[in-house]
Formats: structure tokens, C-alpha cells, sequence
């Protein structure tokens, strides 16, 4: 699952490519070529949580979403579609390219099955203005008892940013086991959690890479390079940064997800009493 600091940093590269531009060609999965809209302006580029929205004109939009295996490309001059071309989006000087996406439509901004869409998704953490505490309580209200943190950092109906990356590094940080549940944590808690998720994703859209460890300890951070400054993901057998301990991968969640955690440093969370603050 992609990052949100993915999407939003997507959305400014593309901003200067695309934005103000007249469309010279657009190309979409379920329809081929759309010639109604040749001619018609891109008037804006918008991240929506992992959604990324290409304004056209008054009245449309191209909706992607690129799931897990979606990827887009910046070509100069056109492009012939290939099996998992997802859309084409082409100016007089650049096509973009969505490839494998999950979702790539072009809607009317009214169409009640894409203004459906964008209200499952939660507050977005890399909005200028994010309400904690409401998420916080889009936590409790969307979790049943057992259900564990992991999963629940995942549901982007609760908030919308974080993927599989930066949740190995949220739940190292916090020195959460994969077990520990929602409801075993009080709201003060719960708001730390989301608050340094907030700092990682808005950490990874200023940087331009994810430095989640220098979030967390800046003076270790900065003794490593670049490319290598995550505590746990994609580090199975490597030693913890901090007791040395091999990094474990395990998955969790339906649809199973990875989840890389140190045996060591990820101990049983206490449990603190919490007032049932659902619905």
C-alpha cells in the first residue's frame, strides 16, 4: 500500500507538468481514448488521502488510486498504451502515465459513485489543519475490541497517510507488539501514535525520501545514509538500530500484510485504563 507522503509528493511533481495546461490527449482504462475532453484545462492536481485527483475543466476529474502495484511516469512526447497502461494524460510537451493503478476513471465532480470514494476515506494527515483528537475517537469507533493497533494504523477510513512502511516504523517507535490492541491503549496514547504519524508522513513530503529514524533520534539518524535511516521495514535478519536483536517479519491483518518488528525491543505494552469513548 502506498504511502500518503507518496501521493502528496506525486501530486507536486506533477503540478508543474500538468496544471494550467490544455489536455492534448487522454487515455483512460475502461474508456480508451476520451477525445470529449482534448483541449479542456487541467485546472488542478490534488492528493485526497492515497487518492490522486487530476481537476479537468469545470465539471471532471480523472480519479486514480495506484493500490499496491501503481506507478506513474513522466514521458516526453506520446506514449503508446501497453496491457497496464492505467490512463494517459498528454500535454503538447509531456505525457504522464498510470500504470497497473488500481483505480483510473474520469468522473463528473457530482457523480455520487466518486463522491462516495472520497467519503470513506478518514482526515488526511498531511492536511493543513488535522483534528487528532477526532481521530482518535474514528479509532475507537471503527475498532472492535480485539482489534489490533496494526490494523487499525492501516484503515484509512479511520485517517488516511499511513501504509505499510511507515506502520512497522510507528509501531517500533511506540514499542507496540503486533497484538496490542486498540482498546488497550488511552486516548492520550492513541493521540501520540497518530501525532508521530503525522510528523513521519509531513517529515517525508518536506525531505522528499523517509527518514523515519530521524524523526525519532535525530543524532542516530544522521550517522546513517540516506537510503537506510528506517528502524524495521524491509530489515528482516538485520540487527535492531538499537539492542542488535534480527529483525522479524511477520504478517497480520486480512488481507495479510508484513509487519517488521524487533522481539526484543517490542515488548508487551502496559495496559492503561481507558473510558469507552465509542460512537
Amino acid at each position: 500500500m502506498p504511502e500518503g507522503d507518496t501521493i502528496h509528493r506525486l501530486a507536486r511533481r506533477l503540478t508543474p507538468v500538468l496544471l494550467g495546461q490544455p489536455i492534448a490527449r487522454l487515455w483512460v482504462r475502461d474508456r480508451t481514448e476520451v477525445p470529449a475532453h482534448t483541449g479542456a484545462p487541467i485546472v488542478a492536481i490534488e492528493a485526497v488521502g492515497k487518492h490522486l485527483l487530476v481537476g479537468i475543466g469545470d465539471r471532471h476529474v480523472l480519479h486514480t488510486h495506484l493500490g499496491m502495484p501503481g506507478r506513474v511516469f513522466v514521458v516526453p512526447g506520446p506514449v503508446t498504451p501497453t496491457w497496464d497502461t492505467g490512463a494517459i494524460v498528454a500535454t503538447a510537451t509531456a505525457s504522464v502515465v498510470w500504470r497497473s493503478s488500481r483505480t483510473a476513471r474520469v468522473s463528473r465532480r457530482d457523480d455520487p459513485g466518486f463522491l462516495a470514494a472520497l467519503r470513506r476515506v478518514g482526515p488526511d494527515l498531511l492536511a493543513a489543519h488535522v483534528d487528532l483528537d477526532d481521530i482518535v475517537r474514528r479509532t475507537y469507533a471503527a475498532s472492535e475490541r480485539d482489534r489490533p493497533v496494526a490494523v487499525a494504523l492501516l484503515d484509512q477510513s479511520i485517517a488516511a497517510g499511513v501504509g505499510n512502511v511507515f506502520r512497522s516504523e510507528l509501531m517500533f517507535a511506540s514499542r507496540y507488539t503486533p497484538d496490542t490492541t486498540v482498546h488497550a491503549l488511552a486516548p492520550e496514547a492513541l493521540r501520540t501514535l497518530w501525532a508521530l504519524a503525522q510528523t513521519m508522513l509531513q517529515r517525508g513530503v518536506a525531505d522528499g525520501h523517509r527518514d523515519t529514524v530521524h524523526v525519532v533520534d535525530p543524532r542516530r539518524g544522521r550517522a546513517l545514509r540516506r537510503q537506510d535511516r528506517l528502524w524495521t521495514y524491509a530489515r528482516e535478519h538485520l540487527g535492531c538500530r538499537l539492542c542488535g536483536t534480527p529483525i522479524v517479519r511477520i504478517t497480520i491483518g486480512r488481507p495479510a500484510r508484513s509487519l517488521y518488528i524487533c522481539p526484543r525491543c517490542q515488548a508487551p505494552v502496559r495496559i492503561s485504563a481507558t473510558a469507552d469513548v465509542r460512537g
